[in-house]
């Protein structure tokens, strides 16, 4: 490719990326405020045991179930977010407006780590990205996560803000804690040069990942199991004569002793602590009864829903290429796809083994597989890179997969709308409980208010009303009621 037309790719894709950020940002800002949000920022009394026990350590000695035991990080970095970031952007801004801003910068943080975390995967090199092709692979997953158009069946950073400090979050922190592992695995390299460092850095983000959100766990282990099945089936490939199972262990590489066993002892007393967890116990339903509901979700999941199916379709394509190419390093390359379908199958037969929440009615849904969904989004760039800058050397099959690849994201693209089924109704009832002289205040619309329903007595207000006084909103803690008669 000529330097001219390489630095022009460069400058239209970072000026592109810095745009999508721009966007993404907007649309994090436009959402409602969960119903969630109170029980940390607040916090409510039924978390206040997580925040005195982090590790559930004396949980378990005292036998003291409570609720959430093991999810200490998302509720405490939501409860320092929300008690911090909105009083300095008050600094230029109103109080309501601050709260939005403070939502919409975390949600962007975290989205913006993630395709980078993502893109260091693909390429097993940190910064500086200095080519335009790093900038085309971080443009490709901008494309992918959506915030508004199909966030609902592959999102990552959900509407809600308080799901992303339980799933997009605690994901980073996993993605962070296999980083050095990935790096030697599959790219026989270590990510930092000091043992101290690697040290720290695996200590600090194995507790992080383990005591955050309800799914890293599970999916923790089940990334264990099919690297461990993995490493069976290169041993049985390679080994001449029986009985090679005695030399088995041997064979398995230093670093997954490393970091996968204490990953996997410390996510098994996550999970374990997890038993101690009061929450939904009024919600049991039968073990049978929840696997007769998730085939359905499996086809809302992977074949009613259009932008997942799109999604799936387009890591098979890149699979059925590479596979054409007869050559033993692409046809390796297209096997990752197979030990990604081996974790997902694994993974979501092991899901309702996690109980059944309302809120969830088949299951499965876009929140609990969003490991499932970065794993599909990693293949399809991941793939598409090596198709674009190994296999398809013939200029009209380059020119065909460069426009199927501009299709494809630009579909994507253009379906993540910029937010504007998200109304303003929640904002402008919160100016006006700000500047009613009564308590309650009666709103003329039926509007959630920081609650997933709306208040239809003042007693249902009494958490959101608390919020808004923290936030400076209200000076005193006013209720409020929806009287839409």
């Amino acid at each position: 490719m000529r330097p001219k037309l390489k630095k022009t790719l460069f400058v239209f894709t970072v000026v592109f990326v810095f745009f999508d950020v721009i966007y993404s940002f907007r649309q994090h800002y436009n959402a409602v405020l969960d119903g969630d949000i109170p029980e940390s920022v607040l916090p409510l009394p039924y978390i206040e045991s997580v925040f005195a026990d982090p590790l559930g350590i004396k949980t378990i000695i005292n036998n003291n179930p409570h609720a959430a035991p093991n999810r200490f990080f998302s509720h405490y970095f939501e409860n320092r977010w929300f008690n911090s970031v909105p009083f300095a952007f008050q600094l230029i801004s109103d109080p309501i407006h601050s709260v939005y801003l403070s939502q919409g910068l975390f949600k962007t943080i975290i989205q913006v780590l993630l395709i980078y975390l993502l893109t260091v995967f693909t390429f097993g090199t940190f910064l500086p990205f200095n080519k335009w092709k790093h900038w085309l692979v971080i443009l490709f997953y901008s494309a992918l996560f959506q915030s508004c158009g199909k966030v609902r069946s592959m999102g990552i950073i959900d509407p809600a803000v308080t799901y992303v400090f339980f799933y997009a979050m605690p994901l980073l922190f996993l993605m962070l804690y296999l980083l050095p592992f990935i790096f030697e695995e599959f790219y026989s390299k270590k990510a930092f040069k000091s043992k101290i460092f690697t040290f720290i850095w695996s200590i600090v983000f194995l507790l992080l990942s383990n005591f955050s959100g309800p799914v890293n766990t599970g999916t923790a282990l089940v990334f264990i199991a099919v690297i461990f099945l993995r490493y069976i089936r290169l041993y049985t490939k390679r080994a001449k004569r029986k009985p090679y199972i005695l030399n088995f262990f041997k064979y398995i590489p230093k670093h997954f002793w490393l970091y996968l066993l204490p990953l996997g002892v410390v996510a098994l007393y996550s999970l374990f602590l997890g038993t101690y967890n009061t929450m939904w116990t009024e919600e049991a339903i039968p073990l049978k009864v929840r696997f007769l509901l998730l085939p359905r979700g499996i086809f809302e999941m992977f074949v009613h829903n259009f932008g997942f199916s799109i999604l799936t379709t387009g890591c098979l394509i890149n699979t059925v290429l590479l596979l054409r190419t007869k050559n033993k390093n692409y046809e390796n390359a297209a096997s990752l796809f197979a030990w990604i379908l081996l974790f997902t199958c694994i993974y979501i037969l092991l899901l309702p083994l996690g109980g059944y929440r309302h809120y969830r009615p088949y299951i499965i849904r876009y929140d609990t597989v969003i490991c499932i969904s970065v794993a599909f989004f990693f293949y399809e760039v991941y793939s598409s890179l090596i198709l674009l800058s190994e296999v398809l050397k013939n200029k009209t099959q380059r020119g065909i997969y460069i426009t199927y690849i501009i299709i494809f994201a630009g579909y994507f693209f253009v379906i993540d709308d910029p937010a504007s089924w998200r109304k303003t109704e929640e904002k402008e009832m919160m100016y006006k409980i700000a500047e009613s002289k009564d308590n309650p205040v009666i709103l003329d619309r039926n509007v959630t208010v920081i609650a997933w329903e709306p208040a239809n007595e003042p007693q249902k207000s009494v958490n959101s009303a608390k919020c808004m006084k923290l936030w400076n909103i209200t000076k005193d803690e006013k209720l409020f009621y929806c009287n839409t008669n």
